[in-house]
């Protein structure tokens, strides 16, 4: 039996309860352990995931969302706990693709400041194609990425790229959005 839209619609309001209190109260000081860090940056990686729809067509696994991973830190670490929990009624794989043609079966994609020469052309690569990208570097999003996660007031919060956003035709849950720091326009890459 499908569940009714009034199901899912519950079942909405109950992952965002539980989700925006962690994205509005948690915060982390700056000098804090980076094991910590990755642990909290990992928890809003997961729940970009809950709250962002790709299209119908992206994917041929109805039942599993992968979650790429392109590089090596404290981050790519904590995500392997991520493996197997649910995202939107489907399966987190995590994949760590190394080559162009893995890309192609990602949902979302992480990458790790240490491929930080490969942004531009990663991203390029996945500027038209609906991949949520994500990063933590401050060049992330001037070489094209979708989401980066930056510490602000001894807070870990995130900025979303919306002429990078409006390119994949991936949709990030309004609410998401109200929570992030928008910007709307690339800067010039230095």
């Amino acid at each position: 039996m499908l569940p009714t839209n009034k199901q899912k619609s519950h079942r909405y309001s109950f992952g965002m309860i539980i989700f925006l209190p962690l994205l509005l109260y948690i915060s982390l000081p700056a000098h804090a352990e980076p094991a910590k860090y990755g642990e909290l940056e990992a928890a809003y990686i997961y729940n970009f995931t809950k709250f962002t729809s790709w299209p119908q067509t992206h994917g041929n696994r109805k039942n599993r969302l992968e979650l790429c991973v392109y590089g090596q830190d404290d981050i790519t670490e904590k995500l392997r706990s991520l493996n197997s929990k649910k995202a939107q009624d489907k399966s987190i794989h995590i994949t760590h693709s190394f080559t162009e043609e893995s890309l192609d079966r990602c949902h979302a994609l992480y990458m790790s400041p240490s491929q930080r020469k490969r942004y531009e052309y990663i991203l390029g690569i996945l500027a038209d194609r609906p991949v949520l990208t994500i990063g933590n570097d401050s060049r992330f999003l001037d070489a094209g990425g979708i989401i980066s996660l930056i510490q602000q007031e001894d807070r870990l919060r995130f900025e979303i790229n919306l002429d990078a956003l409006q390119k994949s035709r991936i949709i990030i849950s309004s609410k998401l959005l109200a929570l992030a720091i928008v910007s709307n326009q690339r800067r010039p890459a230095w």
